[in-house]
């Protein structure tokens, strides 16, 4: 099963006079922004075979604007994502076929915490989503990682690695605005997501696949014709 997690967009702040927690709608710029975001969502992509919804306002008004983004596809209500825990989310994903590609639309801290689980982080921790911030796609490291002290190696764990990917998705103007403050310093960084942690942005991991790789020395573009190959021909 692939999973496609969603916060939902901005909302109205929790304590707005006469509108109780439940009820919060998307704010009209969260709702723009998210549009634009989820245009995104679905060029980089495939579309979910289910789309599920926690039931609450907030939620169920993002992922109708993530259903007209990827077309051909409903939301469908899931109570497990509104009020429930991560064994209960896992459980309601149980009835569901191994393979489906399914798009989660929920809240935080739910969201963070099933995330942390599928990653096999430990009991409790949770990885933060922002509304309409940053995405990083990662793959679980599968090498022994060392780290270099002096001239002694050091284990690190790899259960808690995480090896990151392009494409790096953020909103525009949190990039610019990074981008404008490096310059101002002089300061150059590897890559925009340590451009925007620098600035105190996390960019929220998404799952990718190892066969999304960046083409830097000639052995890696003779592993990307191998990958088209296969992709062209089948398993």
């Amino acid at each position: 099963m692939k999973l496609l997690l969603i916060r939902h967009a901005a909302a109205v702040p929790r304590g707005t006079p006469g509108v109780p927690d439940d009820e919060r709608p998307l704010t009209p710029d969260g709702k723009a922004k998210f549009r634009v975001a989820a245009r995104g969502l679905a060029r980089v992509t495939r579309r979910p075979d289910l789309l599920l919804t926690s039931p609450l306002p907030r939620a169920r008004a993002t992922a109708e604007i993530a259903a007209r983004a990827f077309a051909n596809i409903a939301p469908t209500i899931e109570p497990a994502l509104a009020r429930s825990s991560v064994d209960g989310i896992v459980a309601a994903l149980k009835i569901h076929p191994p393979d489906a590609r399914i798009a989660l639309v929920g809240h935080e801290p739910l969201l963070g915490a099933l995330l942390a689980r599928l990653l096999g982080a430990a009991q409790g921790e949770r990885l933060a989503f922002e509304k309409g911030g940053a995405a990083l796609a990662v793959v679980p490291v599968k090498d022994s990682i060392k780290l270099l002290l002096g001239n002694r190696l050091k284990a690190l764990p790899r259960e808690r690695l995480l090896a990151a990917q392009t494409p790096q998705a953020a909103l525009a103007g949190l990039l610019e605005r990074a981008h404008a403050w490096a310059e101002s310093k002089g300061l150059h960084y590897t890559d925009e997501a340590s451009l925007l942690e620098a600035r105190g942005h996390h960019a929220a991991p998404v799952l990718s696949y190892y066969e999304n790789f960046k083409i830097t020395t000639p052995e890696d573009l003779a592993n990307a014709r191998a990958v088209i190959k296969t992709f062209r021909f089948g398993r």
